[in-house]
């Protein structure tokens, strides 16, 4: 009975330490997709690596702060474009990244976290099967820089579960890209606390 104690009094405490905070957060992001990959019978094996197009992205942020340590889910509309010499990838996903950040100075944080996508729309320049799943899974890591209410930040993000594509060309050449791709994302952060 005395460790169902425990629970409300450690409950009290990280409520009573806890600072909240919320506002906006936008910006640009860079993305490239991964290769290209043909198998072409009488030419051999081809292989196209995307080149980094920049995209966007615009969003809300919550934020709980304990002691150094914090917790940050965030909400995004993302635009991503990736560029091949033979064809180009757009997408617009909904974006959830989660951050778990430890501040190293008064306004310098570190943080790492999981990031859940789900695809809005997606235009290609190829006819290709359907994606099986619209919902794929990431990770980042990044760091930002607070000026009172402003935060600027520099993120690294890679998708973790494969998205493969299939697809036909115009050509009748068959292959395949991994759409779920990398990113580095340039934001700023605007606080209405």
């Amino acid at each position: 009975m005395k460790h169902l104690l425990i629970i409300p009094v450690f409950l009290f405490g990280f409520f009573a330490t806890a600072q909240f905070d919320y506002g906006v957060v936008g910006g640009l992001n860079f993305h490239a997709t991964g290769p290209l990959k043909t198998s072409i019978s009488d030419v051999g094996n081809f292989r196209e690596t995307a080149k980094r197009k920049a995209g966007y992205f615009a969003g809300v942020y919550g934020k709980v702060n304990v002691l150094a340590f914090y917790i940050r889910p965030e909400i995004h509309l993302n635009q991503l474009q990736s560029e091949y010499e033979t064809f180009n990838l757009s997408t617009i996903n909904l974006e959830a990244p989660v951050s778990f950040g430890y501040t190293i100075f008064p306004s310098t944080s570190l943080f790492a976290g999981p990031s859940f996508r789900y695809r809005l729309s997606e235009e290609i320049d190829l006819t290709f099967e359907d994606i099986q799943s619209k919902t794929s899974m990431g990770a980042h890591i990044g760091t930002r820089v607070s000026f009172g209410g402003i935060a600027l930040e520099l993120r690294y993000e890679r998708g973790l579960n494969s998205r493969e594509i299939e697809f036909l060309n115009e050509n009748g050449i068959e292959g395949q890209f991994d759409s779920r791709g990398e990113k580095w994302i340039l934001g700023i952060s605007f606080s209405f606390k």
